[in-house]
């Protein structure tokens, strides 16, 4: 959460807003969809179609030269404007420190893990260290199997992180490493996809372990307080639901998500996700604490959700054209505009950056 203290909410803020906590089921959701995303292209050529390093370079483009330029923006606010604590989760990322400065601009903060400059830039280091890991993946796969290989990995490196979380323990590159086996999990459903597109049962199958597994994430979380397990069993639901969708099923959700305000929004996305804790921040910061909201009061959040979450969007629409966009490969240009022009496909993936 970016606007509770860091300890648990209490009192009525806590009943209303404590389900901002879990956002890991979003880290998960991204994650799989980020999988699902790079493999559509080797799922169609039947390999990775270029050099380890060509990929490699690819991937650095499209991610970590965004990042960087949303980095020094960070470093700038948190220095500045946004240098002072606030009692909110912004003060995880105060005050910057030279080691977290080089963990960030090496993108190494997975691995020595810091909320400094930015508490949120964790993930990009997260994503940016399982491009290493794809293309040998896929190698593998061809030699093992999918499956096995994939079910295999997806047990092994939740057991690690279950246990590297564990109090006294935490390994943060261990601690995150369930988010390797989803990142296979997702790029396994779109082989899936691509083997039984034909067999009507695949979609309905996949629908229905969709429910069955947000079924099972709510009872980890709420009945064993296991976060792991339920981050897990949710990224398997996202999973499942990408295959049903695929296969004609979950036909709501497929319409929702090929809508031309959620593929805009999905075009931006990451640029939303790189700046949005600054502006949720500002907001706090600047409009609503002196009006004298206060952290324990759900009206000073009830304002704070809408007003941030517009605002955020729209500082991630100018982002977008600044830090984003000259790094796009001109196919990903051309896709884009195809989308916005109302010709482009209906594919339910637009929020992981792939191209």
């Amino acid at each position: 959460m970016t606007v509770y203290p860091h300890d648990d909410p209490v009192g009525a803020a806590a009943a209303a807003f404590s389900w901002l906590r879990y956002g890991n089921f979003g880290v998960a959701v991204f994650i799989v969809l980020s999988g699902y995303s790079l493999m559509i292209r080797p799922a169609r050529q039947g390999g990775l179609g270029e050099s380890y390093w060509s990929f490699i370079r690819r991937r650095f483009r499209r991610i970590v030269l965004p990042y960087w330029i949303a980095l020094a923006v960070s470093l700038v606010l948190a220095l500045t404007l946004l240098g002072t604590r606030t009692g909110t989760h912004w003060d995880a990322a105060l005050p910057v420190t030279w080691p977290a400065f080089f963990a960030h601009l090496l993108v190494l903060q997975d691995v020595w893990y810091s909320a400094s400059i930015n508490h949120v830039f964790w993930s990009v280091a997260l994503e940016w260290h399982i491009y290493f890991v794809f293309p040998v993946l896929l190698r593998v796969w061809s030699r093992v199997g999918r499956v096995g290989l994939t079910l295999g990995l997806l047990v092994l490196t939740t057991g690690i992180s279950g246990v590297a979380g564990r109090e006294g323990v935490h390994v943060p590159v261990l601690q995150y490493l369930d988010f390797l086996g989803l990142f296979a999990v997702g790029a396994l459903s779109r082989t899936v996809d691509a083997r039984f597109a034909m067999r009507a049962s695949a979609g309905r199958t996949s629908s229905m372990a969709a429910f069955g597994l947000l079924l099972a994430a709510g009872i980890l979380l709420i009945v064993l307080q296991n976060t792991t397990l339920a981050v897990v069993a949710v990224g398997l639901a996202t999973a499942a639901a990408l295959v049903a969708m695929e296969n004609d099923r979950l036909v709501l959700l497929r319409r929702l998500l090929g809508s031309r305000p959620l593929v805009w929004l999905g075009t931006i996305s990451f640029s939303l996700y790189l700046i949005h804790a600054l502006v949720v921040q500002a907001v706090w910061q600047y409009a609503l604490s002196p009006t004298g909201f206060r952290l324990e009061q759900p009206a000073g959040l009830a304002l704070l959700l809408p007003s941030a979450g517009v605002l955020s969007v729209l500082a991630a629409w100018g982002f977008w054209f600044i830090g984003e966009r000259p790094f796009l490969s001109r196919t990903h240009g051309q896709r884009v505009e195809a989308e916005r022009s109302g010709l482009g496909g209906s594919d339910p993936v637009h929020s992981a950056p792939h191209d």
